[in-house]
């Protein structure tokens, strides 16, 4: 009988190497959980870029789509105030702040041809709608750039 128990202990797992597996486990458990909040910043960034893409083109498509002789087409800073996307919704239901604001050249190789740059930020203004200068960590511009001609 004694041979038989001691087959017993020899075939199966002792303590410590169970022990081991499990800190083995753990470790690599803990590496990946690491990245995670790392990996949830840069999904978050990438949705705030995308939301300032769409915004720059719905601007630009707006811009396109009316008279050379509008008003948001004369040569300047235009500003859109209040900015329509400043509590611009996001699919989690929170607000995030968006800004937009284009400046219009006369083109003048043309004749009734402007460029224009539509700047979007994110998180760039005060509630006050004073710029940000300190303390905005993810303050983000684009720039988008057109010529419309007619």
């Amino acid at each position: 009988m004694r041979e038989q128990h001691s087959e017993i202990v020899e075939n199966g797992f002792s303590l410590i190497e169970i022990l081991i597996a499990v800190a083995i486990l753990s470790i690599v458990c803990l590496g990946i959980m690491a990245l995670m909040p790392n990996g949830y910043k840069q999904i978050t960034n990438a949705g705030r870029t995308a939301t300032m893409d769409h915004i720059g083109q719905m601007q630009l498509d707006y811009l396109r789509s009316i008279p050379i002789t509008h008003n948001d087409l004369t040569a300047g800073h235009h500003p859109t105030s209040p900015s329509p996307y400043v509590n611009w919704p996001m699919p989690n239901g929170s607000a995030d702040k968006f800004s937009v604001y284009w400046y219009v050249q006369n083109y003048t190789p043309l004749t009734n041809a402007r460029i224009v740059n539509v700047y979007v930020g994110y998180d760039t203004y005060n509630a006050n709608g004073t710029a940000k200068t300190t303390g905005a960590i993810t303050q983000k511009t684009k720039i988008f750039t057109t010529v419309i001609t007619q």
